[in-house]
């Protein structure tokens, strides 16, 4: 089957203000909320995922290292969400990507 090259953005360098606090860390069951939604878009369909976060965020939430998905640092997170989306696109884009 051929198919186009299509690659997630996760967002990840919020400043999680609503929460108090990192969100993609805090614990549900045994896993983080972070590392359980990454799980969930690693068993998708796409190609690649690209993480985007501050550049502070050690990403100990993410409990797997897996190929299908890397790092991006979002450099101007703090300006807003559309920064990280342009960020991950940029990411997407530097490997071909076909869609995002």
């Amino acid at each position: 089957m051929n198919r186009d090259k299509v690659y997630g953005i996760f967002l990840a360098a919020g400043k999680g203000e609503r929460m108090g606090g990192d969100k993609l860390a805090l614990p549900i069951g045994e896993d983080t909320i972070g590392n359980m939604t990454l799980s969930k878009a690693l068993q998708s369909y796409l190609d690649h995922i690209f993480v985007v976060a501050k550049k502070t965020d050690d990403l100990s939430w993410i409990a797997q290292k897996n190929e299908r998905w890397s790092r991006v640092d979002s450099e101007k997170a703090e300006l807003g969400q559309s920064h990280s989306v342009r960020a991950g696109i940029q990411a997407a884009m530097s490997y071909n990507a076909e869609a995002v």
